[in-house]
């Protein structure tokens, strides 16, 4: 099998993963509260990658003792995304948190034009224009279809935006710290801390 047939498999199948995800947050949130939701998220991961790395690259641990500022703040980062995704499926849908969580990568491209000094093209100014238009006209369509509970809905919205804009944060800084640490390294802490603060 070719690297570009197990690349498009591996991509299938996170997107599968990733629409199922929602619906699976939505159906067990019903009967779990969030933070323990985001915490055992968190904690499966971080056993996952606390064992491969004592397995592989012990000495790599030492980034749970000895963390740079820039990696706290991005795993502080990423445990927001994580809860205010999850708050916005509890308050809104599915749906609803799956369309306001995609204005992340729009605005990491924001920030790759005004940190990391990227050249934007008029076509690119375009998508972005139509991109915050189409945000706000889901917005303000779903809103108007919801009787009595628009004060939840956007309650919803803003903090699964709010998770957007913390996951643009987490992964503008990753481009800064995959230059210093492993990926191993960095996630091993990244999923470490939230575990303790959830």
């Amino acid at each position: 099998m070719t690297n570009q047939a197990k690349g498009i498999i591996y991509t299938l199948i996170t997107v599968l993963m990733w629409g199922v995800l929602a619906i699976a947050l939505k159906v067990a949130s019903k009967v779990i509260d969030s933070p323990t939701i985001v915490w055992f998220r968190f904690s499966l991961a971080f056993s996952g990658m606390f064992v491969w790395m004592a397995v592989s690259n012990p000495k790599e641990l030492k980034i749970l003792y000895k963390p740079s500022w820039i990696i706290v703040v991005s795993s502080l980062a990423l445990a927001w995304n994580y809860i205010g995704f999850m708050l916005g499926v509890q308050y809104t849908s599915p749906s609803n948190a799956q369309v306001a969580i995609q204005s992340g990568p729009v605005l990491l491209a924001v920030f790759g034009i005004f940190f990391f000094k990227e050249k934007i093209s008029r076509i690119q100014i375009s998508g972005f224009l139509l991109a915050i238009v189409g945000f706000y006209i889901f917005y303000r369509q779903h809103l108007s279809a919801i009787t009595g509970n628009e004060e939840q809905y956007t309650k919803g919205m803003l903090l699964t935006l709010s998770g957007a804009v913390t996951w643009a944060v987490y992964a503008a800084l990753q481009k800064k710290l995959v230059q210093n640490y492993s990926i191993g390294t960095l996630n091993v802490f990244i999923f470490g801390l939230p575990v303790l603060l959830y």
